[in-house]
């Protein structure tokens, strides 16, 4: 899997490279020049007005934008840089840069009023701000964004586009909109969050010369991108030999009066994905209902009293039956009823196998979150961003604006396995955090979380570890959703077009 790096990660590279590698900042900024270089120079073959403009700011980044002035320079390219700052406000690498550019004669103007200067360029590299960049666009810059973004050149950012947060993907107001952008060594978090791709465009990671000893001195949570080519390890064809409770066995515990579509979801995700059988606990007054609905998965109708729920007095049965199932789904569609809040909270001491919590299933935990580490279950929860801010009395905008730092400590915190339903997801495992690469909004429907929950629980029963099993099964469910976008669009999707698209999905992988 290709590893992807937080702000602070990415800086401290820097900062451990120099001090331990002893590579210095102005090696790696020449290093980093050539790439871009490479990159404008293949792109500039294929213009016919050819010319380059390198907008710069003053830090590091601008001094990659000087870096590559330089080596284009080498090739004879029309080259034409623009400075938003004054010579004197630059130091260090970057003013090294800059002075080597000055004496090699390449032309050069400064001043950050865009003025009426009439830009005629087949390329723009946008040099302005690298992943240090935080908060809000300074007004300066602004006019500078719309200038490049307005523009009919191919547009290259170095690093990052300039505005993007490294780290949340979110631009503030307002980011370059790149068609490619060159990254240094390793990709960052937000090129995949929020508008990260919309505005990287075509993302093209270069080795600048990092040691790759120096990743293994970097603290927080190790991000990866999910490696198509592990799927086929796990999804293969059967063997010859074997049968349905060989494939595993799928226990939900879901579903109450109006809500009996989110457990029904649940089982179908669990048998699209390779489980063998799957049984519902479901309240007897509404048995007939899971039994109309459903041919392929088992009800176990337990007396409710015509309540329409699951209560405490069901626990004995649901342990009893938990005995004969190699994984457990609770939550969804179960309701918020107080005592079955009571059922869900002594099933997380008694069970013995492998659980995932989802929907309901986490209410009874909101600001309670130790009570989840108490539980010595194999356990994985599944809350998106609203869930996810319950169960820690955070906000969401804090969750959503600080992703990774709030992950750091949430991982420190919680002692389990999570899957964070957002797009792209994220699973996360003791210091690992896997980001999905499949999926898109046409997943925010009603359902889609509670199939997604099935083929966690389908995996798991089929004897796939949870460090493999949750990221396999959030990138299965992305795929499948990917594969209506042609034929229905984003909006019209609906969950149960995604149990349709399973078996296609799988089918690939098996090499039917």
């Amino acid at each position: 899997m290709k590893q992807v790096l937080s702000k602070n990660q990415a800086q401290n590279l820097d900062k451990i490279t120099s001090e331990y590698f002893h590579i210095q900042g102005k090696e790696l900024m020449r290093n980093a020049g050539k790439k871009v270089a490479e990159v404008v120079q293949k792109e500039f073959s294929k213009k016919n007005n050819k010319s380059v403009l390198i907008i710069c700011g003053k830090g590091n980044n601008g001094g990659d934008g000087f870096s590559t002035a330089i080596e284009l320079k080498k090739k004879l390219i029309d080259i034409h840089i623009h400075s938003l700052y004054d010579k004197k406000q630059y130091i260090g690498d970057s003013k090294y840069y800059l002075d080597l550019c000055i004496s090699n004669k390449i032309p050069i103007t400064f001043g950050i009023e865009i003025g009426d200067n009439d830009y005629n360029h087949s390329i723009i590299v946008d040099a302005i701000l690298g992943i240090g960049f935080r908060g809000s666009i300074k007004t300066g810059l602004i006019p500078w964004i719309k200038f490049i973004n307005k523009s009919k050149s191919t547009i290259i950012s170095i690093d990052i586009p300039t505005g993007l947060n490294a780290d949340s993907g979110l631009a503030c107001p307002i980011a370059v909109k790149s068609s490619i952008t060159v990254t240094m060594g390793y990709e960052k978090i937000g090129m995949s969050f929020q508008k990260g791709p919309e505005y990287c465009g075509k993302i093209k990671r270069v080795d600048i010369g990092f040691p790759k000893g120096a990743l293994n001195s970097i603290d927080n949570l190790k991000w990866f991108k999910f490696d198509e080519k592990s799927v086929s390890k796990y999804i293969n064809k059967p063997d010859l030999n074997t049968n349905k409770f060989k494939q595993g066995r799928v226990l939900i515990v879901g579903g109450s009066i109006g809500m009996t579509g989110a457990a029904s979801l649940c089982a179908m995700g669990a048998l699209r994905v390779g489980a063998g059988l799957t049984s519902i606990v479901a309240p007897m007054s509404l048995n007939f209902i899971f039994e109309t609905k459903l041919t392929e998965a088992i009800t176990i109708p337990v007396d409710d009293e015509e309540k329409g729920f699951l209560f405490l007095n069901h626990l004995d049965q649901i342990i009893e039956n938990s005995e004969r199932a190699d994984a457990i789904v609770i939550g969804p569609g179960l309701g918020r009823n107080k005592s079955t809040k009571k059922l869900i909270m002594q099933l997380m001491l008694e069970l013995e196998k492998p659980v995932v919590l989802d929907a309901d299933g986490l209410y009874p935990f909101n600001g309670k979150l130790d009570l989840l580490n108490n539980s010595k279950l194999d356990l994985v929860i599944t809350p998106h961003f609203a869930e996810m801010a319950r169960l820690t009395d955070s906000s969401y905008n804090q969750i959503s604006n600080e992703f990774p730092r709030f992950m750091n400590w949430f991982m420190d915190t919680y002692k389990h396995s999570a899957l964070i339903k957002q797009v792209p997801a994220c699973s996360f495992s003791y210091n690992t955090a896997i980001i999905n690469i499949s999926g898109n909004p046409g997943l925010a429907t009603a359902g889609t979380g509670d199939i997604l929950s099935g083929m966690i629980g389908g995996l798991l029963a089929m004897g796939i570890n949870k460090e493999n099993a949750v990221p396999l099964a959030a990138f299965l469910h992305g795929k499948a959703s990917d594969r209506i976008i042609n034929s229905k669009g984003f909006r019209a999707q609906i969950a149960s077009d995604i149990l349709e698209q399973i078996p296609f999905v799988i089918g690939k992988y098996e090499r039917i």
